[in-house]
């Protein structure tokens, strides 16, 4: 228990730490707090903690946030800490203007995960997604886990009651599902329109077998291993830019 307490003791101060390395305002204090408090880790029995206060010495107030990560993660995971893009933050500038808007429409169907909704909503706004679908229990912007997840990103979410209300609101788009089952193609041997609205189902069931007969065409991604799928959202990212490709 001491040494927990001493570990989530040092993990508050490393976070006020690399606040102010990236904003560049170090004090002599906090580095010293820092040394001080890994120094005391070299009489833990724990063998990980004993080699961490090893780097007691390398804090300096001009160190950089690669060398500090060395320090960070080991404590992190220490602590069981899950650390999500969240938690990390965006390193690079964002735009200050939405660049572009493309045809693309994403459709998410009974989607459970919030926090697969809002990393969905930040991947549909790096492709430049005309409207994001939401039908079923899928979660909108009106959940702050969702907003916490997307980090910014506020794609136009209109919120349907089932597909069939989809595809009578996008009755001039190809509907593509993006499903692993029989009538799946490949995507990359798949002609996708201009207009072409990619529908992603719940993460354990997919999309029923109705709802598949509303859509289209039904793509899946070829995979070499093990698992016969993706996370939707890896899948919805591997697709996107399949059809930003093809609309180059």
């Amino acid at each position: 228990m001491k040494n927990f307490n001493a570990l989530k003791k040092l993990h508050e101060s490393l976070l006020k730490f690399e606040e102010a390395l990236e904003a560049n305002l170090l004090t002599e204090a906090q580095v010293l707090e820092i040394s001080a408090q890994l120094e005391k880790l070299k009489d833990s029995s724990n063998k990980s903690l004993k080699m961490l206060s090893l780097k007691s010495s390398s804090i300096q107030k001009d160190m950089g946030l690669r060398e500090f990560m060395t320090i960070m993660v080991p404590v992190e995971r220490e602590l069981n800490k899950k650390v999500t893009d969240e938690v990390m933050g965006v390193k690079t500038k964002d735009l200050e203007v939405k660049v572009k808007t493309n045809e693309l429409i994403v459709v998410l169907d009974n989607v459970r995960s919030s926090f697969n909704v809002g990393s969905l909503f930040r991947t549909c706004d790096a492709l430049g997604v005309k409207e994001v679908v939401i039908t079923g229990y899928t979660e909108g912007l009106e959940s702050e886990r969702v907003r916490k997840t997307a980090m910014g990103a506020e794609p136009k979410v209109v919120k349907l009651r089932d597909l069939e209300a989809v595809k009578k609101k996008l009755s001039d788009y190809q509907m593509v599902a993006l499903e692993t089952s029989q009538k799946s193609q490949s995507i990359f041997e798949t002609k996708l329109f201009k207009k072409t609205a990619f529908v992603i189902g719940n993460e354990k069931f997919g999309l029923s077998e109705y709802d598949l007969s509303l859509c289209d065409t039904v793509v899946e991604l070829p995979v070499f291993g093990l698992k016969n799928s993706l996370n939707v959202n890896a899948a919805l990212s591997a697709s996107g830019y399949e059809w930003v490709r093809q609309q180059l």
